[in-house]
Protein backbone atom coordinates (compact mmCIF):
# COMPACT_ATOMS: atom_id res chain seq x y z
CA UNK A 1 0.00 0.00 0.00
CA UNK A 2 1.20 3.74 -0.80
CA UNK A 3 1.74 5.25 2.12
CA UNK A 4 4.00 8.69 1.04
CA UNK A 5 1.49 11.69 0.48
CA UNK A 6 1.50 12.04 -3.46
CA UNK A 7 3.11 15.43 -5.13
CA UNK A 8 -0.08 17.21 -7.03
CA UNK A 9 -1.67 15.80 -9.60
CA UNK A 10 -2.14 17.46 -13.08
CA UNK A 11 -5.78 17.63 -14.40
CA UNK A 12 -6.79 16.55 -17.62
CA UNK A 13 -6.38 19.77 -18.40
CA UNK A 14 -3.01 20.05 -17.80
CA UNK A 15 -3.20 22.71 -14.69
CA UNK A 16 -2.24 21.53 -11.02
CA UNK A 17 -5.58 21.21 -9.17
CA UNK A 18 -6.80 24.05 -7.15
CA UNK A 19 -5.44 24.30 -3.54
CA UNK A 20 -7.92 23.66 -0.88
CA UNK A 21 -9.59 26.69 1.00
CA UNK A 22 -7.90 28.08 3.76
CA UNK A 23 -8.94 26.83 7.16
CA UNK A 24 -11.70 23.76 5.48
CA UNK A 25 -9.59 21.06 6.53
CA UNK A 26 -7.97 19.71 9.76
CA UNK A 27 -4.34 20.30 9.53
CA UNK A 28 -3.45 16.34 9.59
CA UNK A 29 -6.68 15.60 7.24
CA UNK A 30 -5.75 15.20 3.36
CA UNK A 31 -7.58 13.80 0.33
CA UNK A 32 -4.41 11.43 0.42
CA UNK A 33 -5.20 10.16 4.01
CA UNK A 34 -8.44 9.58 3.79
CA UNK A 35 -8.30 7.17 0.67
CA UNK A 36 -5.27 5.37 2.46
CA UNK A 37 -7.71 4.88 4.96
CA UNK A 38 -10.61 3.71 2.73
CA UNK A 39 -8.85 1.50 0.92
CA UNK A 40 -7.15 -0.13 4.00
CA UNK A 41 -10.97 -0.44 5.16
CA UNK A 42 -12.29 -2.35 2.45
CA UNK A 43 -12.31 -6.24 2.69
CA UNK A 44 -9.57 -7.31 -0.23
CA UNK A 45 -11.59 -10.27 -0.95
CA UNK A 46 -14.48 -7.88 -2.51
CA UNK A 47 -12.17 -6.66 -5.01
CA UNK A 48 -11.36 -8.47 -8.34
CA UNK A 49 -7.50 -8.77 -8.96
CA UNK A 50 -6.22 -7.49 -12.42
CA UNK A 51 -2.72 -9.33 -11.88
CA UNK A 52 -1.52 -12.48 -9.71
CA UNK A 53 -0.65 -12.75 -6.09
CA UNK A 54 3.07 -12.23 -6.95
CA UNK A 55 2.68 -8.91 -8.88
CA UNK A 56 4.33 -6.14 -7.35
CA UNK A 57 2.57 -3.78 -4.77
CA UNK A 58 1.50 -1.68 -7.16
CA UNK A 59 -0.89 -4.00 -8.96
CA UNK A 60 -2.36 -5.52 -5.87
CA UNK A 61 -6.23 -4.74 -5.51
CA UNK A 62 -6.19 -2.68 -2.87
CA UNK A 63 -3.22 0.02 -4.20
CA UNK A 64 -5.03 -0.06 -7.49
CA UNK A 65 -8.67 1.39 -5.71
CA UNK A 66 -6.51 3.88 -3.84
CA UNK A 67 -4.47 4.88 -6.93
CA UNK A 68 -7.96 4.98 -9.25
CA UNK A 69 -10.21 6.92 -6.29
CA UNK A 70 -7.79 9.17 -5.45
CA UNK A 71 -7.48 10.05 -9.20
CA UNK A 72 -11.12 10.66 -9.48
CA UNK A 73 -11.78 12.55 -6.93
CA UNK A 74 -8.70 14.98 -8.08
CA UNK A 75 -9.88 15.07 -11.93
CA UNK A 76 -7.85 12.72 -13.07
CA UNK A 77 -10.33 10.25 -15.45
CA UNK A 78 -8.52 8.97 -18.01
CA UNK A 79 -6.41 5.71 -16.82
CA UNK A 80 -3.94 6.73 -19.70
CA UNK A 81 -2.68 10.08 -17.70
CA UNK A 82 -3.55 7.91 -14.08
CA UNK A 83 -0.71 5.42 -15.72
CA UNK A 84 1.42 8.26 -17.08
CA UNK A 85 1.16 10.02 -13.53
CA UNK A 86 2.23 6.74 -11.47
CA UNK A 87 5.31 6.81 -14.23
CA UNK A 88 6.80 10.21 -13.75
CA UNK A 89 5.90 9.81 -9.68
CA UNK A 90 9.20 9.59 -8.56
CA UNK A 91 8.00 8.74 -5.20
CA UNK A 92 5.67 5.93 -6.15
CA UNK A 93 8.08 4.54 -8.36
CA UNK A 94 10.74 4.08 -5.42
CA UNK A 95 7.85 2.61 -3.31
CA UNK A 96 7.00 0.07 -6.47
CA UNK A 97 10.31 -0.76 -8.07
CA UNK A 98 8.79 0.67 -11.68
CA UNK A 99 6.29 -1.88 -11.35
CA UNK A 100 3.16 -0.64 -11.69
CA UNK A 101 0.33 -1.33 -13.74
CA UNK A 102 -0.05 0.13 -17.93
CA UNK A 103 -3.65 2.04 -18.61
CA UNK A 104 -5.80 -1.13 -19.89
CA UNK A 105 -5.01 -2.63 -16.15
CA UNK A 106 -6.62 0.81 -14.70
CA UNK A 107 -9.04 0.27 -17.31
CA UNK A 108 -9.90 -3.67 -16.53
CA UNK A 109 -9.81 -2.90 -12.53
CA UNK A 110 -12.20 -0.12 -12.68
CA UNK A 111 -14.91 -2.37 -14.74
CA UNK A 112 -13.95 -5.31 -12.91
CA UNK A 113 -14.68 -3.34 -9.33
CA UNK A 114 -17.24 -0.13 -10.72
CA UNK A 115 -19.73 -1.38 -7.60
CA UNK A 116 -17.03 -1.01 -4.85
CA UNK A 117 -15.19 2.18 -7.05
CA UNK A 118 -18.54 4.22 -6.71
CA UNK A 119 -18.88 3.17 -3.00
CA UNK A 120 -15.49 4.13 -1.89
CA UNK A 121 -16.38 7.56 -3.80
CA UNK A 122 -18.96 7.98 -2.07
CA UNK A 123 -17.38 7.78 1.09
CA UNK A 124 -14.79 10.10 -0.21
CA UNK A 125 -17.20 12.86 -1.63
CA UNK A 126 -19.22 12.99 1.81
CA UNK A 127 -18.86 15.87 3.51
CA UNK A 128 -16.46 15.18 6.46
CA UNK A 129 -17.88 16.11 10.43
CA UNK A 130 -15.56 16.40 13.20
CA UNK A 131 -13.65 18.51 15.56
CA UNK A 132 -12.86 21.63 14.17
CA UNK A 133 -8.92 23.02 13.81
CA UNK A 134 -7.87 26.59 14.92
CA UNK A 135 -8.67 27.88 11.59
CA UNK A 136 -12.11 27.28 11.03
CA UNK A 137 -15.89 27.63 13.15
CA UNK A 138 -17.21 24.18 14.74
CA UNK A 139 -19.13 21.84 13.23
CA UNK A 140 -18.13 23.21 9.63
CA UNK A 141 -18.36 20.92 6.92
CA UNK A 142 -15.15 19.52 5.20
CA UNK A 143 -15.09 17.97 2.22
CA UNK A 144 -12.32 16.02 -0.03
CA UNK A 145 -13.87 17.81 -3.36
CA UNK A 146 -12.25 20.81 -1.73
CA UNK A 147 -9.49 19.94 -2.50
CA UNK A 148 -9.92 18.40 -5.80
CA UNK A 149 -12.23 21.26 -7.07
CA UNK A 150 -13.06 24.96 -7.27
CA UNK A 151 -15.96 26.09 -5.92
CA UNK A 152 -15.83 23.50 -2.87
CA UNK A 153 -18.64 21.55 -3.77
CA UNK A 154 -20.95 20.03 -1.07
CA UNK A 155 -23.20 17.88 -1.57
CA UNK A 156 -26.34 18.53 0.40
CA UNK A 157 -27.78 14.47 0.06
CA UNK A 158 -27.03 10.89 -0.88
CA UNK A 159 -28.16 11.14 -3.94
CA UNK A 160 -25.80 14.14 -4.65
CA UNK A 161 -23.18 11.91 -3.98
CA UNK A 162 -23.94 8.90 -5.53
CA UNK A 163 -25.10 10.99 -8.75
CA UNK A 164 -21.18 12.58 -8.79
CA UNK A 165 -19.28 9.37 -7.82
CA UNK A 166 -21.37 7.69 -11.15
CA UNK A 167 -20.60 10.66 -13.14
CA UNK A 168 -16.88 10.63 -12.27
CA UNK A 169 -17.04 6.86 -13.31
CA UNK A 170 -18.86 7.31 -16.77
CA UNK A 171 -16.48 10.00 -17.40
CA UNK A 172 -13.47 7.80 -16.68
CA UNK A 173 -15.08 5.23 -19.05
CA UNK A 174 -16.16 7.49 -22.07
CA UNK A 175 -12.38 9.20 -21.92
CA UNK A 176 -11.35 5.34 -21.84
CA UNK A 177 -13.44 4.05 -25.09
CA UNK A 178 -12.54 7.08 -26.84
CA UNK A 179 -9.10 6.25 -26.75
CA UNK A 180 -9.81 2.92 -27.78
CA UNK A 181 -11.95 3.99 -30.71
CA UNK A 182 -8.52 6.07 -32.11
Amino acid sequence: MITLEPPPVRAETGRLPPAPEPGVWLETETLASRVAKLALSIDECRLVPVAGAEAGAALQPRSLLAVLIYSYASGIFSSEAIAEQMQEDTHFRALCGDDYPDWNQLRRFRRLNRPLIQQCLEALLAPVHGPACNHERPGAHRSPERLATAGGWEPDSQAAIAQEASDRLNRAARLDSMVLDE
